[in-house]
């Protein structure tokens, strides 16, 4: 979990052979300016989404084993503001950002792959992808919405 007051990233183990949690721990082994960190998702590596106070446009941190990686994402005429929700997995190649109009996927290198935008788009506020990022599920109020991905042929 997130800990923005203190520039941390808290880690907790979950035990199944008793089903218990262990102790919280610091899981970030040097000093980031975490103060306006909002989200976070995990693939091995964790990236950690960040709103800047003056202007609102989002950039994401990228954290491996303690770690920062100098990850940034590419810059893009509609800079993301307002994150709902970042996404991805291992199991996935891209690294998804939700805002409340719109749908954008970086590869896991920080360069723009697409970007959905809809009239039915009003308010979304959750993400699922599944069969190899080909199928994107959002919840836009209370209705859920299908990108159905189709893959380029060479």
């Amino acid at each position: 979990s997130l800990d923005p007051t203190n520039n941390q990233v808290i880690k907790q183990r979950y035990f199944k052979q008793n089903n218990t949690l262990g102790d919280k721990t610091n899981w970030l082994k040097e000093k980031d300016d975490l103060l306006n960190s909002k989200l976070l998702t995990i693939d091995g590596s964790i990236y950690v989404s960040l709103s800047d106070p003056k202007t609102g446009t989002a950039s994401l941190k990228k954290f491996y084993k303690g770690e920062g990686q100098g990850f940034e994402l590419a810059e893009i005429t509609n800079q993301p503001k307002n994150l709902v929700k970042i996404f991805t997995s291992d199991k996935h190649d891209f690294i998804y950002l939700l805002e409340p109009t719109r749908v954008l996927v970086y590869t896991k290198e920080g360069e723009l792959e697409a970007q959905y935008l809809s009239l039915q788009f009003s308010n979304l506020l959750d993400i699922a992808v599944v069969n190899d990022d080909q199928k994107i599920y959002l919840l836009n109020n209370n209705e859920i919405l299908l990108i159905d991905v189709e893959t380029e042929e060479e």
